[in-house]
């Protein structure tokens, strides 16, 4: 399997298809296997990059003491370097937005757009906190499985397959355990993810310079729509899609809308070469654009 070397850690990637680079971050909850949605849409046009972070799936070791959020940027870079790639763009999906936001700000040359989904960023928001504490409150109180509950409604009136896999794929995650405690307490992991010298304030997202995209599940409980729009709205020339009938997980719940979305994205700043109007409208049917 292939592996890029990052400090003690063994960060896994894989590589599929022709053309420029296009690079995906998974969640908390998932690992590279679960952008296999998107990989198969992708691979016409790009050398799609899978990743799993450390402490997720196939990366070595599971160790979770090797958890520092602070070094994600550097397994990143770790992974284009061995695949002798300057620069990308990147699609990141929750915690994913965590590094492909530090990424923007402290590497901006290794960074060429930014997509982003369900991710608080780890900026320093209470509209974000607020969001996920309600979200903890009411998964506690129904005694439901947090990363079954992270889905929207509509997604779970679904075939049950598709359900199963996603929770299936996150299940391999050593660190977490599909969110039942596992090595790493959950919340011992937000503790790391919003340490104070971690965190981003809302007047960097000033800073971020590359063509950004923000989109947001109608459904998501974890951080909704109204958060996601707050923090597009803070970020030079960015954009804001929201997918209707998506939860936390639209890359996953809604995929055809999703890879619409992110396709016309690229298409469009490759063509025009520059920042595009946040009032540019998305084609396909269950968006809402800003």
């Amino acid at each position: 399997m292939p592996f890029a070397a990052s400090g003690e850690a063994k960060i896994y990637f894989d590589a599929d298809g022709e053309g420029p680079p296009l690079t995906f971050l998974h969640g908390g909850g998932s690992n590279g296997a679960g952008w296999w949605r998107q990989i198969g849409h992708f691979r016409q046009t790009h050398r799609c990059i899978v990743i799993d972070n450390r402490c997720f799936g196939r990366s070595e070791p599971g160790d979770p003491s090797i958890y520092w959020p602070t070094l994600f940027v550097d397994d990143v870079l770790a992974v284009l370097d061995r695949l002798e790639f300057s620069a990308a763009p990147f699609v990141c999906q929750s915690l994913g937005g965590w590094t492909g936001l530090r990424l923007a700000l402290s590497h901006p040359e290794r960074i060429t757009h930014l997509v982003v989904s369900s991710s608080p960023m780890g900026i320093d928001s209470r509209e974000a906190r607020d969001d996920a504490l309600r979200f903890a409150r009411s998964v506690g109180e129904e005694g439901e499985d947090i990363e079954a509950a992270a889905l929207g409604a509509s997604f779970r009136q679904k075939p049950p397959d598709l359900v199963w896999l996603y929770l299936q794929i996150g299940a391999f995650n050593r660190l977490n355990n599909r969110g039942d405690g596992g090595p790493m307490p959950v919340q011992e992991r937000i503790r790391r993810l919003y340490a104070p010298d971690y965190v981003v304030s809302k007047e960097r997202l000033a800073e971020v310079a590359c063509p950004t995209l923000l989109i947001a599940g109608a459904e998501d409980r974890i951080v909704t729509a109204r958060t996601a729009k707050g923090f597009a709205d803070l970020i030079p020339g960015a954009e804001y899609a929201q997918i209707e009938g998506a939860g936390h997980s639209p890359f996953f719940e809604t995929p055809e809308c999703y890879n619409g979305i992110v396709s016309s994205f690229l298409a469009r700043y490759a063509a025009r070469g520059g920042a595009t109007r946040a009032a540019d409208v998305y084609p396909g049917s269950g968006t809402e654009q800003a």
